[in-house]
């Protein structure tokens, strides 16, 4: 079955753009995290910065980046709960 006549191009180039659009928000809010730590002093240390790129949980970047605006340490802005 050529390319263009299957039934699953559709789907499969949505997933592709999904996956691509969730990569490129997970990039970005690292780079911002990265960014307050580093304008606020903070560091980040190579164990801060490893956790920061491992973690592919957008809800949690996003809360650990409001945390860091504030947070006395980087330890605290990326405490659990």
């Amino acid at each position: 079955m050529p390319l263009a006549d299957n039934p699953f191009k559709g789907s499969l180039q949505r997933g592709f753009l999904e996956d691509a659009r969730l990569e490129a928000t997970l990039a970005e809010c690292r780079k911002l995290l990265l960014t307050v730590f580093a304008e606020r002093g903070l560091g980040p240390s190579e164990a801060t910065r490893a956790r920061v790129e491992a973690e592919r949980d957008i809800e949690t970047l996003e809360r650990w980046v409001r945390r860091a605006v504030t947070a006395p340490t980087e330890e605290e802005a990326l405490a659990s709960s």
